[in-house]
Parts: C-alpha cells; sequence; structure tokens
C-alpha cells in the first residue's frame, strides 16, 4: 500500500511511469487546498499511471496529473483488471501515442474529473473495452474500452487525437451523467 499526503508533488527524473500491480493499493488524497501533483522534474517528461490488477480501493483525489510524454508510453492512464476511483483529478497537457486512459475490464468511477489541453497521436481520449458495444462519434479524446465505467460531473475539453474522435467503447457499457465533451 503506498499512501500519497496532500499536498505531496511526485516528480519523475525521466520516462517512468508508476506501477500499481497485483493486490497493490494506491490511495492519493489530497485536498482543495493541497493539491497532489504527479509531474515531470524540470523538463523531462515521464510515462504515466499503470493499474495492473490492483486493489479495488486505489484512489486518487484532489491530484493533477500532467506532463505525460508521447516518446515512452502508449497510454497516459492505464487500467486492467482494476477499478479506481478519481475524484477532483486534473488531467492536463499530455501527449501519448494512443489513449489518455484506456480502461480493460474495469468498473473505473471518474467524479469531478477535468481532462484538457491533452493530445493523443493515434486514438481517444478515452477508450474503454469489454461489456456491451456504445460508440460517441465526431468528438474528440474519448476511447471507452472497460466493463461498466461510471463517468460523472466531469468535463473534457480543449483536447486533440490524430486520427480518431473522443469517445469509443468497445464491448462496453459506460454510464455518463453530467459529463460535457468539447473540442
Amino acid at each position: 500500500k503506498l499512501i500519497i499526503e496532500p499536498g505531496v508533488d511526485i516528480l519523475f527524473t525521466g520516462p517512468y511511469k508508476l506501477d500499481v500491480g497485483l493486490n497493490a493499493q494506491l490511495i492519493a488524497k489530497g485536498t482543495k487546498e493541497d493539491t497532489i501533483y504527479f509531474k515531470p522534474y524540470g523538463d523531462k517528461t515521464w510515462s504515466g499511471i499503470n493499474f495492473l490488477s490492483s486493489s479495488d480501493n486505489d484512489t486518487l483525489s484532489f491530484c493533477s496529473i500532467s506532463g505525460i510524454g508521447t516518446n515512452f508510453n502508449e497510454y497516459g492512464i492505464y487500467i486492467s483488471k482494476s477499478n479506481p476511483v478519481f475524484d477532483n483529478l486534473s488531467i492536463r497537457n499530455n501527449f501519448t501515442k494512443s489513449s489518455m486512459i484506456k480502461m480493460f475490464e474495469s468498473r473505473a468511477i471518474l467524479n469531478k474529473v477535468k481532462i484538457f489541453n491533452n493530445h493523443t497521436i493515434s486514438e481517444r481520449i478515452i477508450a474503454i473495452n469489454e461489456s456491451y458495444p456504445m460508440s460517441i462519434r465526431g468528438a474528440k479524446h474519448y476511447h471507452l474500452t472497460a466493463k461498466s465505467p461510471l463517468i460523472k460531473n466531469s468535463l473534457i475539453c480543449n483536447n486533440s487525437s490524430g486520427t480518431w474522435g473522443a469517445v469509443k467503447s468497445e464491448i462496453s457499457s459506460p454510464t455518463f451523467v453530467n459529463v460535457t465533451i468539447s473540442s
């Protein structure tokens, strides 16, 4: 279990990623006044966060994720067979080869998440696989590939992707409640 206290800056000095593996747990609970920052050190970039069969109690709350760089990673946040809760999370100023967020067999909950000023080269901002079909075309930055994640009270704006639209869901049934997607 890794617990990150409010106000802490997690600085990456190169193309490293944070892997939360089998039965591990990441708890990063900042506050409105003391945000937790995941970002590069200086002018470096880093490779993102992976949740890989981790605990059902992973939490990122009042956190900011920025500075992920394209040369090192496929996804900014990869969630596989994990069910993290993201609450009051800012994902901004990142550049990835594929999706900014990729979910596979996940029931992640995203509440009050702001995803903005990101760029993907080849896919969507969010991708969800494994459940029932759903696709949103013509919007920018979501590729959904997971079971039944919940995305609510969130904003996805000012993002760009190389070849795809905002949201794609394959064999998935995500729920969107009070979510704004704009270019």
